[in-house]
């Protein structure tokens, strides 16, 4: 990204002013404190990002302002203008390559530009040293480092992946659980036709029987009719205490929904009605409340399994106390045309009950496979964590930033090398986890909270240019400018002369802004002096 042209108004302390830049080379910003010399650095930060370098407000204050960049991204051309209202209503607008685009919010307007100019952080820890921040990364905590590199590698889309995954997973364990439900259905089915069928087959040869000896049989038909009777009042006072249970059971499940969204609306963190941040309370009830409505809904499903396979069984027993009385009544002929009867429902149950397997079998490979997409959803969220292929990727990145840094370092030092170390070593010689700068030429045994202030800063120079050639070289593009914010202080003179050495070398191919109160010898292709 090379920025051509700029356009402030009440910008700072510029009321008007339009800088023409040049693509590639040196611009040599000078002038004493306080007379604007970081306005060209901080209208790209709030004219590409809308976020300012220094934590305040760059707009004058009860005027309407503007900054416009005019840019080379990526073989493009884009105008981005950044307007602000007297009343502080601030707007975005972009073209790209002379067609305008237009988006309902500034937020939507500000992610489509991103995708041409990058994010923020990225450019803001590869392009711009500055000497307040140039110690970000050496003075950095382990979490703060993995996150820069992981940032300058581009790993949050492996982040943004497993985000996705576990989304899947969520909605993939939803499809195991229905396709569980309906193989409970499909089972208790096939019992409910089995033991039907075994009755009809049961009934028939109680028919046969009969057939041969009518008389003979009829108290035992009547014993069956007893049997079955009591077999009917036994199961429908068990069907009515399962009815019982599953009306207690939905009560008691709507209860804990209403605990349950009483408790989400008393731990919002903010008012539904008027947005007012609420003090966010422990989820403690919540987790409770949720394992509670899950308990009970499992409860649920098994009343009501229950209760119809045990109604299967019911409609069983009355078709046998059905058939008993209608032999009894029956005369020889009654009888026969039963038996004929008989060998039509056995046959008919027999299809329902293949068919009925036929559905179980193909619900059982529809579990198998739900079981089986989710086991892989998890296991991609597995190696999509930082313990895994991130972590490998990131071990990558540490042993290619050395080298990198140290190439850089070289041109600024001759004695000073930096080595970028997955470990740290401890107090009592264990190592830990945790990136660790190892130096050596300077600091002593302290490293670099050892090495003088000029040492630091070169070492800072070298680790963020390196870094950011890192971010090239995983990206595939060269890098197109850096900006420079007072980085000679703190320097001794060797150090100033080493460092202008190295920006008059990468100005050479880059785009470098280099801003500083102190006038120095340097080939600029550009120099603006401010105040």
């Amino acid at each position: 990204m090379r920025i051509t042209k700029i356009k402030l108004m009440n910008f700072m302390s510029y009321t008007s002013k339009v800088f023409d830049l040049p693509s590639v080379g040196l611009i040599y910003i000078t002038g004493p404190n306080g007379s604007g010399k970081s306005s060209i650095l901080e209208a790209v930060s709030v004219c590409l990002w809308g976020r300012s370098l220094r934590g305040a407000s760059p707009w004058v204050e009860g005027q309407k302002g503007k900054v416009v960049c005019e840019l080379e991204a990526n073989g493009k051309k884009l105008v981005v203008r950044r307007e602000r209202d007297a009343n502080d209503k601030k707007s975005l607008a972009f073209s790209v390559d002379g067609v305008d685009y237009d988006f309902p919010t500034a937020t939507k307007a500000q992610e489509a530009l991103c995708t041409h100019v990058g994010q923020w952080d990225l450019w803001r820890k590869t392009s711009v040293l500055s000497s307040q921040d140039a110690a970000h990364f050496s003075s950095a905590t382990d979490s703060e480092k993995k996150r820069l590199l992981e940032s300058l590698i581009g790993l949050e889309k492996y982040e943004k992946a497993q985000k996705i995954a576990k989304e899947q997973t969520s909605g993939l364990q939803e499809e195991l659980n229905k396709a569980k439900f309906v193989l409970q259905e499909k089972q208790t089915s096939v019992a409910v036709l089995s033991a039907s069928l075994e009755r009809l087959i049961e009934t028939r040869g109680t028919l046969e029987s009969l057939e041969a000896n009518q008389e003979a049989n009829r108290q035992k038909t009547l014993t069956r009719i007893a049997e079955a009777e009591a077999k009917i009042a036994a199961a429908q006072a068990k069907i009515a205490e399962y009815v019982y249970d599953i009306a207690d059971t939905d009560k008691e499940l709507a209860s804990v929904a209403k605990a349950l969204e009483l408790h989400a609306m008393a731990n919002a963190t903010e008012c539904y009605a008027c947005g007012t941040k609420l003090k966010q309370k422990p989820d403690e009830r919540h987790r409770e409340l949720t394992m509670q409505m899950a308990n009970l809904q499992n409860k649920l499903m098994y009343l009501r399994g229950n209760k119809s396979q045990l109604s299967g069984v019911l409609q069983t027993y009355l078709f046998s106390k059905s058939s008993a009385e209608s032999d009894l009544a029956s005369t020889d002929n009654t009888l026969t045309d039963s038996l004929a009867k008989n060998r039509a429902d056995v046959e008919k149950a027999e299809i329902a009950l293949t068919e009925a397997q036929l559905a179980m079998v193909s619900a059982k490979a529809n579990a198998e496979k739900a079981n089986v997409e989710l086991e892989v959803n998890k296991h991609v969220c597995e190696l999509l964590s930082i313990r895994r292929i991130r972590s490998r990727l990131l071990l990558d990145a540490i042993g290619l930033a050395t080298p990198l840094i140290q190439q850089r370092l070289a041109q600024l030092t001759d004695s000073i090398t930096v080595e970028i170390s997955p470990t740290s070593e401890l107090a009592n010689g264990a190592t830990k986890d945790a990136i660790s700068l190892k130096i050596t030429g300077a600091g002593g045994t302290d490293g670099y909270s050892g090495c003088s202030g000029g040492q630091r800063r070169r070492i800072d120079v070298g680790i963020l240019l390196g870094l950011a050639d890192l971010a090239c070289a995983y990206t595939g593009k060269d890098r197109d400018s850096l900006y420079l914010d007072e980085i000679f202080d703190a320097l001794d003179g060797q150090g100033i002369e080493k460092v202008q050495e190295l920006i008059q070398d990468i100005a050479t191919t880059e785009q470098v802004f280099l801003i500083s109160h102190t006038q120095m010898a340097l080939q600029a292709s550009l120099h603006i002096v401010t105040g």
